[in-house]
């Protein structure tokens, strides 16, 4: 089985040796652009196999949907989604250096800062309490911690006891065996 493991990475590193321009190319793409720009070069360059799979180029710049198109990117160029016996075990071996950048850029996507609103405070100070409010607050939390106090109950302290008013269904039994009897 071992021997399987190495023939497989020997395979691949003849593959990876074979590639070696492309992925060149796409590293330098990626590193040299933004995810735009990057999803761009590679589905201009290099195209999904599949011809369903397109870029959604109107969703390209917003950031709200970057990493939704990466992750389709991702999914794109899965190396496990591609058809080795159809298109090669060499595009598998791209496409699964495609994906590792993808996960990258995918990982390290951030989503822009929140917009500063210049009249919210400071989350570490509170404003400051009128009398009556502070008040109000100090009668809420002693009402607070009455009911804490009085919700706990031990429930091995208390029995359970079925009440009386419940028939029982041994009681409906004992009515009909003693009118079969007569």
């Amino acid at each position: 089985m071992r021997t399987d493991e190495e023939a497989r990475q020997q395979e691949r590193a003849q593959y990876i040796k074979e590639l070696e321009a492309e992925l060149k190319d796409i590293r330098a793409a990626d590193v040299g652009s933004g995810a735009d720009g990057f999803l761009r070069h590679l589905y201009k360059t290099y195209p999904p196999k599949n011809p369903a799979h397109k870029l959604n180029e109107k969703d390209l710049g917003e950031w709200t949907k970057s990493k939704k198109i990466l992750l389709t990117a991702i999914l794109h160029y899965h190396p496990d989604k591609q058809d080795k016996e159809k298109h090669g075990k060499k595009w598998a071996v791209f496409c699964e250096e495609v994906t590792k950048l993808l996960n990258g850029r995918y990982e390290s996507c951030k989503f822009p800062p929140e917009e500063t609103d210049t009249k919210k405070e400071p989350e570490d100070t509170e404003p400051e309490k009128s009398e009556t409010e502070e008040s109000e607050t100090e009668n809420t939390e002693a009402e607070d911690t009455e009911y804490e106090s009085s919700e706990h109950t031990d429930t091995e302290d208390t029995e359970y006891e079925p009440s009386k008013e419940t028939s029982t269904d041994d009681d409906e039994y004992e009515e009909t065996d003693t009118e079969e009897t007569e």
